[in-house]
């Protein structure tokens, strides 16, 4: 039975989708898809350096640049694999142009299946991070079975945004340029580099209404706290993926009819 109007086909759809985004991504280069794993472990190994070993960067709970870089990591793991899914997922009509104008299938695949890219930088930062808290002396706990919520909230926060940047992009290529921009004014706004605690009280407060924030305290709750992530944190994000995913689908159906002339 069709879910929200897909089928299984679909799913397919966006499998094999996924796939060409990923081997398009490094065409022509020598090293091809390695690089989806080499960008991310690249990323990471420079911001540990600067700011755990050249700023020496401290966390209330740390003194040791180690675990620093441990509580780092896992805020920029979760990060990367968002800024990933939704600048590539911006770009998931756009960039296949001619199979939407000559083809004729459900569109809704394409963001969906670009927003997933944001999952292999994800991936790799995650193993990245566990090997850190390894080599740190840390532990896991029972408490790690909750990173896979709080991974289905990111995904579903992505494609719930990926689904009206897509549909915009198409009229306004310069959304994707807007994108990258907004990106980087969260990371920054976002307690990924330093903790909620060094915020203005009334900063702190408002943070919660920050999805970015919600996801990475979640990460580093069942991560490195071994605690169970603010439950009501989580559940505004449900809310929030819920209703930015129906408006989102259904604003993405509304427009794709005048896709065309466009692309």
């Amino acid at each position: 039975m069709p879910l929200l109007g897909f089928a299984k086909e679909d799913l397919r759809m966006v499998y094999n989708f996924f796939k060409m985004n990923l081997k398009d991504r490094y065409i022509g280069s020598i090293l091809g898809v390695y690089w989806a794993f080499i960008n991310p472990l690249l990323m990471l190994s420079i911001y540990t350096f600067v700011f755990a070993f050249i700023f020496k960067a401290r966390v209330p709970v740390s003194e040791e640049s180690l675990p620093y870089a441990v509580w780092l990591i896992s805020g920029l793991a979760p990060w990367l694999g968002i800024s990933e899914g939704m600048n590539t997922g911006c770009n998931g009509v756009v960039m296949h142009s001619e199979i939407v104008k000559n083809t004729v299938f459900k569109t809704e695949v394409l963001p969906i299946a670009s927003s997933l890219m944001g999952i292999v930088p994800l991936f790799v930062s995650s193993v990245f991070l566990f090997v850190l808290i390894f080599f740190s002396g840390g532990r896991y706990t029972i408490h790690i079975l909750w990173l896979m919520p709080v991974v289905l909230l990111q995904v579903a926060f992505t494609l719930g945004v990926s689904f009206f940047t897509s549909a915009v992009t198409v009229f306004i290529r310069d959304v994707s340029q807007l994108i990258n921009s907004l990106l980087l004014l969260c990371l920054f706004f976002t307690p990924i580099f330093y903790s909620r605690q060094m915020m203005p009280s009334i900063v702190q407060k408002i943070t919660f209404f920050n999805p970015f924030y919600q996801i990475i305290d979640g990460y580093r709750s069942c991560v490195i706290y071994n605690r169970i992530p603010n439950i009501a944190g989580l559940l505004y994000l449900f809310a929030l993926d819920i209703i930015l995913f129906y408006a989102g689908i259904n604003f993405f159906r509304k427009l794709k009819g005048y896709f065309g002339p466009c692309l």
